[in-house]
């Protein structure tokens, strides 16, 4: 599995876990939590696909 492929796997499962969270009525903390690892993950993302690594 090439590494842009494991990215896309991993954002799609953190997105459901933020959704999740957001339908659960979790509290503020929880979504920010889940924001701040998808934003991580999409920014490796973008990093591998442009060539950044």
């Amino acid at each position: 599995m090439s590494r842009i492929s494991q990215l896309e796997e991993m954002i799609e499962h953190e997105r459901r876990i933020l959704n999740g969270a957001i339908l659960e009525g979790k509290d503020f903390e929880a979504y920010y939590e889940q924001s701040k690892k998808l934003d991580e993950l999409i920014e490796k993302y973008y990093q591998v696909v442009l060539g950044g690594q």
